[in-house]
């Protein structure tokens, strides 16, 4: 168990592997696409090692739950809602936010190596 402030805390330590293994295993029994759930998971594994717990693997139930009522889609079906070649609106459509912004970074790189910036020290 670990001290904080002087507080011994209840709190078991996981190797991180597991809390990936885990988050897949779950993610892929609620029907997210294996590709999916690997990014959702290193995006939970992500999240604990740099101590943001909030949006760890504390998600995954709330993520569960949401698929289960209906909330929540477990595709994440992106839709173009408007697109010109430099800026593109997306529609996740109740999917995860980690894979349409992974889906959504994509993109953008895709067109800011065709149309980018320029005489900037980042282009």
């Amino acid at each position: 168990m670990r001290k904080s402030r002087g507080v011994e805390a209840k709190v078991p330590l996981v190797q991180v592997e597991r809390i990936r293994q885990v988050a897949m295993e779950v993610l892929c029994k609620v029907g997210v696409p294996t590709d999916d759930a690997n990014i959702v998971a290193e995006s939970i594994v992500y999240a604990n090692v740099r101590g943001k717990h909030t949006h760890g693997i504390g998600r995954l139930p709330i993520y569960v739950r949401k698929i289960m009522n209906g909330l929540m889609d477990e595709r994440t079906t992106i839709e173009t809602v408007s697109d010109n070649k430099t800026v593109s609106i997306l529609d996740a459509n109740h999917g995860f936010g980690q894979v349409a912004g992974i889906r959504g970074m994509s993109i953008c790189i895709d067109k800011a190596s065709k149309y980018g910036g320029r005489n900037c020290g980042h282009s």
